[in-house]
């Protein structure tokens, strides 16, 4: 039998994990009938939005002036885009909306299986055992259920770099200081990807340095964990200044009146595990782990703690576990940094990866050299199995959002997500449904609007304020968001722009003009990425000296042999 060489073995498990993510998918494909649920419109809106930013030579959009008709929306602000570039430019390559949606799901389940692997091979387990941890996380019912159900983008982004951190607090915590650039790195995506899963891995981090407090109290360790928070803060800062920056100038729905109350949304005990047991699809009601993680959860537990490997993992799996449920007091966090996280039963995702790892880790038992021919092929098919019987439950379970790809493709601008969250506080969303026209509001006995055009997330008018002493309110068509700009065309004047009462934008002008409004940004947006783009490039000037330093080492080593 012919040896495979490293890339090939490499090759062939990618090859098979695109596969297996294609025919996972074809249970919510049939032809031209697609299955559309949970978040899609608004992240295909936002892939969409992206799309056409790019089309007009926007390459960095802030506020959507797609979204909402016209009215713009900050998705792109508040919701990281890094990675929706990838399916934008394949709408403007020519595919449509249906398939690049559905491509990027595939996408996102192929990178995780990959990224699992590695990261499993980078922790020190063997090829086996790091494709058995792929299968086991990129198939875990809450993983798949984020895919198929919820299709909630953002979280299923952030879970593809979810192993990258779990393996870089491993390597730091068996000594390799080194890690500390992954470390970085990888959390450096999960937050490009969605901003609670940041929050919860950071959480993780904490949790994680704390139960191995001996090893991340010493120097090296700290010093290394702390060149990695600063180089992700860095790196990250093009997205979070932004955002602080808007949240301390308004007041936004998502604080002044939250979708959700994170106590009311903990699980009853009881119902995760029959739920988890029987592998139900995921609903509002039914939310659980699956039947994989759930007993792999309590099995892990017990074998890490007979044989002390793991057991750290295993115990902090398991009490994130009650975490998720009615026992944990999460009414005292009602009102703190923690509802933003909306949901307890989002720590699934860490509890799925930390089982995963742990099940694939076993020191004894399970011998993957013995039984490769067949245990491991056994275990996989389970897996594959119910994973399809997964989406075609989810399927079977709401016939009614079943869909042709045409009308898939009808895209509604108007799906802004279902919390309204980044909208100002005083803005109705209704009185948007209810002036799609999105004509200009003012007194005319104040002041005469002509020549008054909307296009998206632009107004431009000609104004005169009948008398000259006085000011005049104009409010536009614009949702208001700190960086909106209107300029009078005639002395290339600025026009100071401000919130209305209405969350809209609001002129107060005077004499008279030809008036151009748009959002434009603030200049700490720019420096802010500017400091990621300069952190960037250092790192990779750092890196480069490095491999330069490296190689050179190798080459006066290589000519010392000689002599």
């Amino acid at each position: 039998m012919i040896k495979k060489s490293g890339w090939q073995v490499t090759l062939l498990v990618e090859v098979g994990f695109v596969i297996l993510s294609m025919m996972l998918f074809a249970a919510l494909v049939h032809g031209n009938q697609v299955f559309a649920t949970g978040d899609y419109h608004f992240h295909q809106n936002r892939i969409e939005s992206l799309y056409e930013a790019l089309k007009h030579g926007d390459l960095l959009p802030r506020v959507d002036t797609y979204f909402a008709g016209g009215y713009g929306y900050a998705a792109s602000l508040f919701y990281p885009t890094l990675f929706l570039y990838v399916p934008a430019v394949f709408r403007l390559i020519g595919f449509s909306s249906a398939q690049v949606y559905f491509g990027t799901l595939i996408g996102i389940l192929w990178a995780t299986f990959a990224t699992t692997e590695f990261a499993g091979r980078q922790m020190g387990l063997s090829r086996a055992r790091s494709v058995m941890f792929a299968l086991l996380y990129g198939l875990s019912t809450y993983h798949l259920q984020d895919l198929f159900s919820r299709q909630d983008m953002g979280e299923a982004m952030a879970m593809v770099f979810f192993p990258l951190v779990l393996a870089s607090l491993v390597k730091l915590n068996h000594g390799d200081k080194r890690a500390w650039l992954w470390l970085a790195l990888s959390m450096t995506a999960v937050g490009y990807s969605h901003m609670l899963s940041l929050e919860m891995m950071g959480l993780f981090c904490v949790i994680y340095a704390l139960t191995h407090w001996r090893t991340f109290v010493t120097k090296r360790t700290l010093l290394a964990v702390g060149a990695a928070a600063i180089t992700a803060i860095l790196l990250l800062s093009a997205y979070l200044v932004p955002v602080g920056e808007q949240l301390m100038s308004q007041t936004f729905q998502v604080t002044s009146t939250p979708l959700v109350y994170i106590s009311k949304e903990a699980v009853s005990p009881m119902n995760l595990v029959i739920n988890s047991l029987t592998n139900q699809v995921f609903h509002a009601n039914t939310v659980n782990v699956g039947p994989v993680i759930f007993i792999g959860s309590l099995v892990g537990l017990g074998l890490a703690l007979k044989q002390h490997h793991n057991r750290r993992l295993a115990v902090i799996a398991v009490a994130m576990l009650i975490m998720t449920t009615s026992l944990f007091p999460w009414a005292l966090l009602n009102h703190t940094m923690f509802n933003t996280l909306q949901f307890p039963w989002r720590l699934f995702s860490i509890i799925s990866l930390l089982v995963s790892y742990n099940l694939s880790d076993l020191q004894y038992g399970l011998s993957f050299k013995r039984a490769s021919n067949i245990v491991v092929p056994m275990n996989i098919s389970v897996l594959v199995l119910l994973g399809l019987q997964l989406g075609m439950k989810t399927v079977t379970a709401s016939p009614q959002r079943v869909e042709t790809e045409g009308s898939f493709n009808k895209i509604d601008s108007y799906y802004i997500g279902a919390g309204h969250e980044y909208l100002p506080k005083t803005l109705s969303y209704n009185k948007i449904l209810s002036n799609k026209h999105r004509t200009l509001v003012y007194n005319n006995e104040d002041v005469t609007v002509t020549a008054a055009k909307a296009s998206d997330g632009h107004v431009e008018f000609h104004y005169v304020v009948h008398d000259s002493q006085r000011h005049a309110k104009i409010s536009l068509p614009l949702v208001y968001y700190k960086g909106m700009q209107a300029v009078n065309t005639l002395d290339h004047q600025f026009v100071t722009t401000r919130e209305s009462g209405t969350g809209m934008t609001e002129l107060n002008v005077t004499g008279s003009g030809n008036v151009a409004v748009g959002y434009a940004g603030t200049a700490l947006q720019r420096i802010s990425v500017l400091v990621s783009m300069a952190t960037v490039f250092a790192m990779s000037l750092s890196i480069r000296r490095r491999q330069r330093s490296f190689a050179h080492a190798r080459l006066r080593t290589r000519h010392g042999n000689r002599f």
